[in-house]
């Protein structure tokens, strides 16, 4: 209602459903995004602030999830305020800027932290963003960025301004290092039964119990997934079989047996 007649606005506000449309997932154009008036008496919530159109349906902003309106909130605050401070640029969203923005992963879907930072970068190309995240797929991300780790010491902060970064890892890599010290990328009743074969496998006084239990750790641990994909691990199974098959093949040809 309050744009009613002002063109100026509506120009900003059809420049900021586009890129919300750009940036965010499954909104898959700028009308997709409908402004209605304020909910009041005699409005129907069908013609009542904010709508948008998902593959679920056509839904109230407030029925979205937060990841959602999270990033529908904090992008158009950014994006309003550069085009009304920087109103008489030719391009008010390509204008510098500073933005901090703490737990920038919160309620993110995985697919959406791992391309956040480019969309960002895409819209607001000279933004300063400084961000803070515990999502190790925002760090993998982010690794040719000005990374710094924050670690508790006591009762103070610790800063690491230059934490050791090996371009190219992965994730199970990347969270095992000094950016996140997780001792492994496993679970962690994985970790504790690799503990306990590890501890099982040094001695030599084993009772019957005790090599049972180890035989039965020995088959865990081969087992375990190495491949990055179910597909690569498919195919890792068939050749440990036709190695199996190999191996069993030249036991019976060897005349020595």
């Amino acid at each position: 209602v309050r744009l009613k007649g002002d063109d100026a606005a509506k120009k900003k506000l059809e420049r900021i459903k586009t890129m919300l449309s750009e940036i965010i997932e499954d909104i898959s154009d700028p009308q997709s995004i409908e402004i209605f008036a304020p909910f009041g008496p005699g409005v129907s919530p069908e013609k009542a602030g904010i709508r948008v159109d998902t593959p679920s349906g056509n839904v109230s902003f407030h029925q979205l999830s937060l990841g959602y309106q999270t990033m529908f909130a904090w992008i158009t605050d950014i994006a309003w305020k550069l085009l009304n401070y920087y109103e008489n640029s030719a391009d008010p969203l390509c204008e510098p800027g500073i933005v901090i923005v703490d737990e920038i992963d919160l309620h993110l879907h995985p697919s959406w932290q791992r391309k956040i930072r480019d969309h960002l970068n895409e819209h607001f190309p000279k933004i300063q963003f400084i961000a803070t995240a515990h999502s190790p797929l925002m760090a993998l991300n982010s690794l040719d960025a000005n990374v710094v780790v924050l670690r508790r010491s006591g009762d103070h902060t610790k800063i690491v301004s230059n934490p050791i970064i090996v371009q190219g890892w992965r994730l199970d890599q990347l969270i095992t290092s000094d950016l996140f010290n997780l001792p492994s990328s496993r679970s962690l009743r994985v970790e504790k039964w690799r503990e306990r074969y590890n501890s099982l496998i040094q001695r030599s006084d084993l009772s019957e119990n005790e090599r049972e239990e180890l035989a039965e750790l020995q088959q865990l641990e081969r087992d375990l997934p190495t491949a990055d994909s179910q597909e690569d691990e498919n195919a890792m199974e068939i050749i440990r079989r036709v190695a199996k098959r190999l191996e069993s093949k030249d036991a019976s040809d060897d005349p020595d047996q």
